[in-house]
């Protein structure tokens, strides 16, 4: 049989008392009437306990209402219990609710763009609005507008209309603002909203994707951004409307030092190099076999010294490195004029026999190649030494 819907009747009851209906597979309940809402038109469903045992979800069959409790009951038809709905969650939800109202209400008077969704989130709400794309002037104004009404304290009025074999229809109206067909629960008056934020928006699927939040969910927002905020001005010891410029000025810096500090990583690499080569003994033929781990080098390092040894004449070279602190960086090289015997030498063969056992991933030329693995240094380093580059 239907079920009352208590949540139509007020949408700020919380408490209530009901009898059982029925009761199925042990866990799911039906109640004659229920102050639980359960996920429709984009709000979410409501929480709570019904004789205090949790409610974990809420089933639509027709008209009815199921209530799927945490454990199972044994409870006779005609037994009554207590409901209780999460007032704070419910008044989240009636805050979001009627804030989607009021925005879908404004980008379709000022803008001709009808809403097309609707999604209440635990954390941020979206609507979906048919235009695309939307400014940031544009979306700024259409946030003073609806706060304005917010302001303005209108009253929230639900009126029904009977339908033969259906739920009512009902009408959520906005003091003479806005009329919608809804079915979720509102505020009694637009004051009750407290806030409504536009965080963000994003071109979806020829629409515009806006995302929000309103009343209490704005209020956390604006504490925690007002603490992150107030703890980057104190750490640069500057007032909050500094920080932007401040903050753009250390990029700039950063970039400029890491600019230098690559121009100097490549000057190393050069003279490591020339070191290495003056270190290794030449093969017949003049040839240098060069395979060593070079300790804190990423890959634009160990590029820059495989090329550099590379330079100096016939050489086959493999070197790894610790690179970026999460990956260990390989390159592998040759000479095209490496002497009988040598010639077969393949850099991406190489690379690709020291990278397997690691689960490396790589790739390049019979001459050049380079790739990179998350294993161990030492894991790294007893891969690099099995290497035969020679016979």
């Amino acid at each position: 049989m239907p079920t009352r819907r208590l949540f139509d009747e007020d949408p700020k009851l919380c408490d209530f008392r009901s009898a059982v209906l029925s009761v199925r597979d042990a866990t799911w309940i039906e109640l004659e009437a229920t102050a639980f809402f359960p996920e429709d038109g984009g709000q979410r469903s409501d929480r709570g306990t019904i004789d205090g045992i949790e409610v974990l979800e809420l089933s639509t069959e027709g008209m009815t209402i199921w209530h799927r409790l945490a454990r199972g009951v044994d409870w006779p038809a005609g037994r009554l219990v207590e409901g209780r709905v999460d007032a704070d969650l419910r008044r989240d939800h009636r805050q979001q609710h009627s804030g989607q109202h009021l925005l879908s209400r404004v980008f379709h008077a000022r803008y001709d763009a009808p809403t097309r969704g609707f999604h209440m989130g635990e954390e941020v709400s979206t609507v979906d609005i048919d235009r695309d794309p939307v400014s940031a002037e544009e979306a700024r104004a259409v946030e003073i507008e609806v706060n304005r009404v917010v302001m303005e304290n209108r009253p929230v009025v639900t009126t029904v209309r009977p339908r033969e074999g259906e739920l009512p229809l009902r009408i959520v109206g906005i003091g003479g603002y806005d009329e919608q067909p809804c079915c979720g629960t509102h505020v009694s008056h637009t004051g009750e909203i407290g806030i409504v934020k536009v965080l963000r928006w994003e071109r979806m699927k020829g629409l515009t994707r806006v995302e929000f939040v309103c009343g209490e969910r704005a209020l956390r927002l604006f504490q925690g951004t007002l603490d992150a905020v107030d703890s980057t001005a104190r750490l640069l010891s500057a007032g909050w409307l500094e920080i932007p410029q401040l903050v753009e000025r250390a990029i700039e810096e950063a970039k400029r030092q890491e600019r230098a500090a690559r121009d100097w990583r490549k000057r190393w690499a050069v003279l490591e190099a020339d070191r290495i080569v003056g270190a290794t003994p030449r093969r017949a033929g003049g040839a240098l076999l060069v395979q060593m781990w070079i300790e804190g080098a990423d890959l634009e390092t160990l590029r820059s010294m495989a090329n550099a040894i590379l330079s100096r004449g016939p050489a086959m070279v493999v070197l790894a490195g610790s690179g970026d602190g999460t990956k260990v960086a390989w390159v592998a090289g040759r000479t095209e004029d490496l002497p009988p015997g040598l010639e077969a030498l393949d850099a991406r063969e190489l690379l690709a026999r020291a990278l397997s056992p690691l689960g490396g991933k790589g790739g390049g030329s019979r001459t050049f190649a380079q790739g990179s693995c998350a294993a161990s240094e030492a894991a790294c380093r007893e891969s690099l030494g099995s290497l035969a580059l020679a016979d």
